[in-house]
């Protein structure tokens, strides 16, 4: 059994944005959480980046 997930307009992710604690992504209408979006973790990737 498939459980359809809901889809979510643009406007709705903005509001839900603001108001949330950790960071999402809108992809194609859904709304996923991103992983370890810390200033250390950025910094540590900006590191990464540089070093390519």
């Amino acid at each position: 059994m498939v459980i359809a997930q809901k889809k979510y307009t643009p406007q709705e992710y903005l509001q839900m944005e603001i108001a949330s604690e950790i960071r999402h992504e809108y992809r194609d209408g859904e709304i996923i959480a991103v992983a370890n979006n810390t200033p250390h973790h950025n910094r540590l990737c900006g590191a990464f980046y540089a070093l390519l």
